[in-house]
């Protein structure tokens, strides 16, 4: 009979190898924020960027202007020259931003999966000392790993 940390071992260690394929696809969301007078602004999903590896940069002034926004109506982009725009000049404004960090999402997971478990063992061990079961030995092969 395999000992139970074994198992414990290849379960723990599948769930961070998929863990790890999980992250490399997953990408944070990212939104274009279209600041129009200085004073209006509305948020927007970047759907189908340009560049899907660097979706910020399809967040342009005129890309807020062909969104069609009626905060932003009459808006122009004001001097486009690169030499000597600053980004500030005309009535429009777009700021890129991410929200939802794929990381941070999976330390919350992965610690409430851990206290789940920790309370569901828990409960298990609790029901079967309730049903007569003999539970002090149950953990003899894990004692010695350390």
């Amino acid at each position: 009979m395999a000992r139970p940390w074994i198992f414990a071992m290849l379960l723990i260690s599948s769930f961070f190898l998929s863990a790890q394929a999980i992250l490399n696809k997953w990408e944070a969301t990212s939104f274009c924020k279209c600041i129009c007078f200085q004073s209006n602004y509305s948020i927007l999903h970047l759907n189908l960027p340009d560049t899907p590896s660097q979706p910020c940069l399809s967040c342009t002034k005129q890309w807020c202007i062909n969104q069609n926004l009626n905060i932003c109506a009459g808006a122009t982009l004001g001097d486009t020259d690169p030499d000597t725009a600053t980004g500030k000049e005309g009535d429009v404004e777009a700021r890129c931003f991410q929200r939802d960090s794929p990381r941070d999402q999976l330390v919350v997971t992965v610690f409430l999966l851990i206290v789940f478990g920790l309370l569901l063992g828990a409960g298990i061990k609790s029901r079967m000392e309730k049903a007569g079961l003999d539970v002090s030995n149950w953990n003899n092969g894990l004692q010695a790993w350390w």
